[in-house]
């Protein structure tokens, strides 16, 4: 939508500005961090243009777009172990467990 260079009335921006944090669902500020890791002090990354700045697109890069959705993406194998490992364990206290009150 603001990859053209049309005039959009300014309510039209801050309502785009208001409604992407929700739709992206960007829970956890992730600037310093992905700062850290990528380095992005060495990497010319800027946005477009202003109305791209304006609804929260501050990078040309994708990591740095995606907000906190990467860093939900790279530890999903993370919680599936652990949660495969409450499971086992959860399993193995249930069966411990009728196994005392039979016996």
């Amino acid at each position: 939508m603001f990859i053209l260079s049309l005039h959009y009335p300014p309510n039209l921006v801050d309502y785009f500005a208001g409604l992407f944090p929700f739709i992206t669902f960007d829970a956890v500020p992730t600037d310093d961090l992905y700062n850290y890791m990528f380095d992005y002090e060495n990497i010319d990354d800027e946005g477009l243009n202003e109305l791209f700045e304006n609804v929260g697109y501050e990078f040309t890069t994708t990591v740095g777009n995606m907000g906190s959705m990467f860093l939900f993406v790279v530890l999903l194998p993370l919680y599936a172990v652990i949660l495969y490992l409450l499971v086992r364990e959860s399993v193995k206290m249930r069966n411990t467990c009728r196994n005392k009150l039979y016996v």
